[in-house]
């Protein structure tokens, strides 16, 4: 998860920033508690979004406490409470978070493979717990290494195709989530175009460093070609929104519909437009400080 499905801060309420943000550290505080403090450095807010979605289909709510954040440990602020779906969420986060740092050593210039060759014994040891923990989550993230190897190493592959494995890994991990058989189909085609949204922001935002890398991007020879990535990248990425929003509105959301509906709504089209760009991550977060600010 890249951080590519975020909140639109300037229209969410007080009360529904407090809620997304105590998501967001009952999420750290769960990874912390069954990994260890390093694992709170995979937080994304991918998963937070993900957590939030899925907690907004329980009958009940998990409810919220203060906790110590280790960060400013003479503050306490509110968390969710760990549950079922935030253990689940930080298990897939640590599973996702392990194949990124091997992903880091191939394809990643010296400075970030070397952080990466540091850092992958300990998400090597998450890795093995978050595998006993859900062997379900670690499954299907393997079947979707082995199917994005598969399409990076086939010489003619196309968007579609590349994007594909992200795209039925969200849905598989998604769907998972439901509580009824009318939910599973509506959250395997939400997260199925989330998915696919996740890749195609990572891809259209990394694609001049992947051009002058070497690695492996699907605008790549386009954009070499003269293409510019906005013509490319922001029909595909519109069509996501489109189809996030649509199985959206099919589902009966409990809670936390606010910030969902803001999410989806205004946060992905914001994040689109910095993705499409050009700026580094430095600028992004000065210019678009109404979803990088968070």
């Amino acid at each position: 998860m890249f951080g590519y499905l975020r909140p639109y801060k300037p229209e969410l309420k007080i009360k529904d920033f407090s809620i997304y943000k105590a998501v967001y550290c009952g999420l750290c505080h769960t990874l912390g508690k069954r990994y260890g403090f390093l694992s709170r450095m995979i937080l994304s807010y991918d998963a937070t979004l993900m957590c939030t979605l899925a907690m907004s289909l329980n009958e009940e709510c998990c409810g919220f406490e203060k906790r110590r954040c280790p960060v400013n440990p003479h503050k306490k602020c509110d968390a969710a409470r760990q549950n079922v779906t935030i253990d689940y969420w930080a298990d897939v986060s640590v599973i996702l978070g392990y194949y990124k740092v091997k992903d880091n050593i191939h394809d990643s210039g010296a400075l970030k493979k070397a952080v990466s060759l540091l850092v992958l014994p300990f998400a090597k040891a998450f890795y093995k717990k978050a595998l006993r923990n859900n062997p379900f989550a670690a499954q299907c993230a393997g079947e979707y290494i082995k199917a994005q190897t598969e399409a990076e190493q086939s010489k003619n592959t196309s968007v579609d195709a590349a994007a594909q494995p992200t795209a039925q890994l969200m849905a598989s991990l998604l769907s998972h989530c439901a509580l009824t058989e009318s939910q599973t189909r509506v959250l395997e085609r939400m997260g199925l175009f989330l998915g696919r949204w996740i890749y195609l922001s990572d891809a259209a935002d990394d694609v001049q460093k992947d051009i002058k890398s070497g690695g492996f991007n699907p605008f790549a020879e386009k954009v070499k070609g003269g293409f510019k990535i906005q013509a490319l990248a922001e029909p595909l990425l519109n069509s996501c929104i489109y189809e996030v929003t649509t199985a959206f509105d099919l589902l009966n959301i409990r809670r936390y519909n606010d910030i969902l509906i803001n999410a989806f709504y205004l946060g992905m089209p914001e994040v689109k437009k910095a993705v499409l760009s050009g700026l580094s991550n430095k600028e992004k977060k000065e210019h678009f400080k109404a979803v990088y600010g968070i």
